[in-house]
């Protein structure tokens, strides 16, 4: 599955959370417009780059603003107006969805593309009580965690719970989700 495809599979699943929110959805992918099409497949193409869902609207407004964009209460194609040309922080919980969903969908149609079922769900976010191995910078050896909460720095950055190999318990504050070789870090334990 090539980037475009995986930007069609996102513009409709973009599509399903506006009509879902009661916005005015975005026309199918056929007949989107070039930009907006264009827009997409960038955002792919930075998300399969390791961009957060915070990045990529962070790119998505820099994506805008370089057309000649503006912020705007309401989305005008003609005007070039948008309400969600904000910091990230400033968005609704709705529209953040969209961000994380987007991101979400190309981590696992990557994996897919990759043929590996595995490489598809390492790429999903985790969620607070999930198993994970922790890789330390004293040890080549993974310890077993469990994610105790999510961060605001990034979906992959948790907070994890260790179990030591002497029986005890230690908290690691964030920590990053990565290739299984660098330390300080988590990933998914193999399947």
């Amino acid at each position: 599955m090539d980037n475009i495809t995986i930007a069609k599979v996102c513009h409709e699943a973009n599509r399903g959370l506006q009509i879902a929110n009661k916005e005015e959805p975005s026309p199918p992918w056929d007949d989107a417009p070039k930009w907006q099409r264009d827009s997409a497949v960038e955002g792919v193409e930075k998300a399969l780059a390791g961009e957060s869902p915070v990045q990529l609207h962070e790119s998505w407004c820099a994506f805008k603003r370089a057309d000649g964009w503006v912020y705007g209460p309401v989305k005008d194609e003609h005007a070039k107006t948008h309400p969600c040309l904000v910091p990230y922080d400033e968005l609704p919980d709705a529209q953040k969805a969209k961000d994380y969903v987007f991101a979400a969908i190309v981590g696992v149609l990557n994996g897919a593309r990759a043929g590996s079922a595995e490489k598809a769900v390492g790429h999903l976010l985790p969620t607070v009580g999930r198993i994970v191995h922790y890789h330390p910078s004293n040890s080549t050896e993974p310890i077993a965690g469990i994610v105790n909460s999510l961060t605001e720095v990034s979906p992959e950055c948790v907070h994890l719970t260790l179990f030591l190999p002497d029986g005890t318990t230690k908290l690691a504050k964030y920590v990053h989700l990565t290739d299984v070789g660098a330390t300080h870090c988590w990933s998914w334990p193999a399947r």
